[in-house]
């Protein structure tokens, strides 16, 4: 069991006044290893069917707020959302593809800025909060991911925290 070191996103990146978005490959396998893994120390049995779950995880830099509420962190669906054209959906498909390499079955952003500022406590608790954000249909006889129906955007509503 080998202590996974938190990552962090490039402080330049951060720092930057243009809008940014970064697929953090370093933060997925962290929150995967600590969360989610068999065996690690910090590993929660809430989260045992993610185990086979393909989670993309994003940086930003782009501040976010909902009814005045600073929000440091997203869990969606991997696939676009609601109604969009074909051409608006297959540019969210494309720009998840390069991001990921496929569609994943969840993305979680977070707020890169928030982030530096944040303990190792408050990370953990930031990850493992958006973690059970993601919700999947299991099979016993057909292994497959399935978003389950909750909320209008198929994951736990969001909520002021």
């Amino acid at each position: 069991m080998a202590k996974l070191k938190r990552p962090m996103p490039p402080a330049e990146q951060v720092e930057g006044i243009n809008a940014w978005f970064s697929p953090a490959p370093d933060l997925a396998a962290w929150a995967v290893g600590s969360f989610i893994a068999n065996g690690e120390q910090l590993r929660n049995p809430d989260h045992e069917h993610l185990q086979n779950a393909h989670i993309g995880f994003l940086w930003t830099n782009v501040q976010n707020a909902r009814k005045d509420r600073l929000v440091i962190g997203t869990a969606e669906p991997g696939a676009p959302q609601g109604a969009m054209g074909k051409w608006s959906r297959a540019h969210a498909v494309l720009q998840v593809t390069e991001w990921f390499g496929m569609v994943p079955q969840f993305i979680v952003t977070i707020d890169a800025t928030c982030w530096l500022r944040a303990s190792d406590a408050e990370a953990c608790a930031l990850v493992e909060h958006e973690l059970y954000h993601c919700a999947q249909d299991r099979d016993d006889v057909l292994p497959h991911v399935t978003l389950l129906l909750l909320a209008s955007l198929q994951m736990l509503p969001a909520h002021p925290v």
